[in-house]
């Protein structure tokens, strides 16, 4: 199983400043993390956690492809004792009928 990617808990203000200084790069000023409103921040924090739920949705399907891509490897990679021919498969019409072979045969 690949490493989770573990999200710093202070991502979310990294994210905003990160938003903000490139909104002011583009002309737009916007309000600094620690100036925020109770409802501003609350705002932010809503975003980031869609963004963590995305990242785990990610994680989980990514284990779900390396759980089948490992599955399909070991299909793959099994002895072929299965096809192998027993005693049975030597005399398919007595095998099925259950009748003992003729000594001619």
């Amino acid at each position: 199983m690949p490493p989770r990617m573990m999200l710093p808990p202070n991502l979310t203000r990294h994210f905003y400043e990160t938003r903000r200084a490139f909104l002011q790069s583009a002309g737009q000023d916007s309000t600094p993390w620690f100036q925020l409103s109770p409802l501003e921040r609350g705002v932010v924090e809503s975003e980031m956690e869609i963004f963590r739920q995305s990242i785990r949705r990610a994680e989980e399907e990514q284990d779900l492809l390396a759980s089948l891509d490992a599955t399909r490897t070991a299909a793959v990679d099994e002895p072929a004792a299965e096809e192998a021919p027993g005693p049975a498969a030597a005399h398919p019409r007595s095998a099925a009928s259950g009748a003992r072979p003729s000594p001619r045969s």
